[in-house]
């Protein structure tokens, strides 16, 4: 038998191990829609993005790209029900629960009998007042609220994973694709604005920071040179300003939740500034210190397994270390002098 002890070393052995795996893939990685066999449909998207953000006959300024997609079975399943669907007869419990005498009333009766053959033949108009049942009552705080804490626990009854797991690969690329272009994307569904902003901001909010990130590098770079250089050249420095600290908003309140405080601070500065000695340009400098906050993250896992310490104290000391290593050759260069 395995103690629990060992089960947790292989487990944390196996992550460890997975970063390093991922990390020389993920900046290797040049093909924008790597999902997407080599056919007709990925060259002609390809194409269209290259024309339109080009100069030529087909360019199409930053402020008029636009893309708009079918979310309900392209980019998220919609069977064998919408998942706002699946929320509302999730919440059939809860409603019966606060007003008993619906136990015995079609739909309820049938969506608390659990038989998922009979609600999966309910009537459009049956499962229109499980909708109205469910969906009302509460602010728009609490809806949130609610779907949030169903995403995180819910399964798909057939594919037995989280609903946010079930989303189309070669479609996301497709969104990341254009958002890192300058397009705007929006989405048309069948389902509630709210439930989808929800679901929207956990699956596809990555890329529209990393898109948001890469439409203003360019201005971004000459904003940390000198701002007046910058609007010399064109750029919209207040606009690149103000997407710059969304982004890092965004980021920080996302990384606190998942990591805490310490790993966000020491990950918002120490990979970059051991990456800045090693660089000599500022795309170089974001790759390095990207493998640098995946080697620190192996790393630290490895010491907090070998010497039982804190795995978040762990790999901050692992990137003060980093650091340290690369500001070394500098530090000799100058006492030499």
């Amino acid at each position: 038998m395995i103690s629990p002890s060992s089960a947790q070393r292989r487990q944390l052995w196996s992550t460890a191990l997975l970063v390093c795996l991922a990390a020389p893939q993920a900046f290797a990685q040049a093909d924008p829609l790597p999902s997407w066999n080599d056919g007709a449909a990925k060259k002609a998207i390809v194409a269209f993005v290259q024309s339109t953000t080009t100069p030529g006959p087909k360019f199409v300024p930053t402020e008029a790209r636009v893309a708009t997609f079918d979310q309900d079975g392209t980019l998220w399943v919609e069977h064998p029900m919408y998942a706002q669907v699946m929320y509302c007869l999730d919440r059939v419990p809860a409603l019966v629960a606060k007003q008993p005498a619906l136990a015995t009333v079609e739909p309820f009766k049938t969506v608390m009998s659990g038989d998922h053959a009979a609600i999966a033949k309910l009537p459009t108009s049956e499962l229109e007042k499980v909708l109205m049942a469910t969906l009302s009552g509460m602010t728009t705080e609490q809806f949130t609220a609610e779907v949030t804490q169903w995403l995180a626990t819910a399964k798909h009854p057939r594919w037995k994973c989280p609903y946010t797991d079930l989303a189309y690969q070669p479609m996301l690329e497709v969104l990341r694709y254009l958002r890192v272009n300058g397009y705007k994307t929006y989405i048309v569904t069948g389902g509630g604005q709210d439930f989808v902003r929800v679901y929207a901001q956990q699956v596809y909010g990555t890329a529209v920071a990393l898109g948001a990130l890469v439409y203003i590098w360019q201005p971004l770079l000459s904003l940390a040179v000198h701002e007046d250089l910058a609007a010399a050249e064109g750029a919209a420095t207040e606009r690149t300003k103000f997407i710059f600290v969304v982004i890092l908003a965004l980021v920080v309140a996302i990384a606190i939740k998942i990591v805490g405080a310490l790993l966000t601070i020491a990950f918002l500065i120490m990979p970059a500034a051991a990456a800045r000695p090693l660089a000599q340009t500022p795309e170089q400098m974001a790759v390095y210190a990207a493998v640098i906050g995946m080697v620190a993250v192996a790393a630290g896992l490895f010491m907090s397994l070998s010497f039982d310490t804190p795995g978040g104290p762990s790999i901050v000391l692992v990137l003060a270390g980093l650091f340290a290593a690369s500001i070394f050759p500098s530090v000799l260069r100058r006492r030499g002098r």
